[in-house]
């Protein structure tokens, strides 16, 4: 029967869907007041985010890095960044150099269209170290 055979491969096209994971973002101080911010987007399902005529006639929208920062503290990476095509398995690193204080927090959000927004937070320590790892 059609039915129970379109069905069937519905289910199956469903556990095979897209998973995205998004690592922890990580704080890396830099100078006073300027830090390296990185994230890791991994694809850990059997298909594609996109077909590649998807990704060619923009049928499906990417996915989308976003900090929550304002521009003008961004120096280095886009403030928005999009993935237009993740393969399954694959993996994207994002890096950032921005404008973050001691002890401030920025949070790197990660959107797509078949998932819940996924975000992480990340905190520049409170206080420099010293080369032997101490507190100054």
């Amino acid at each position: 029967d059609l039915s129970k055979c379109s069905a069937a491969f519905v289910a199956a096209l469903a556990t095979n869907r897209p998973k995205i994971e998004v690592s922890d973002a990580v704080v890396t101080p830099l100078a006073d007041g300027l830090a390296r911010v990185e994230l890791r987007v991994t694809n850990t399902g059997s298909l594609a985010t996109t077909t590649e005529m998807g990704r060619i006639t923009r049928s499906v929208p990417p996915v989308v890095v976003r900090l929550s920062l304002p521009p003008d503290a961004v120096f280095s990476g886009r403030p928005v960044e999009k993935i237009e095509r993740l393969a399954a398995g694959a993996s994207e690193d994002f890096a950032w150099t921005v404008r973050l204080d001691r002890g401030a927090s920025v949070d790197a959000s990660v959107s797509g269209p078949f998932f819940n927004p996924i975000v992480r937070t990340a905190t520049a320590p409170r206080a420099a170290r010293t080369l032997e790892g101490a507190a100054q």
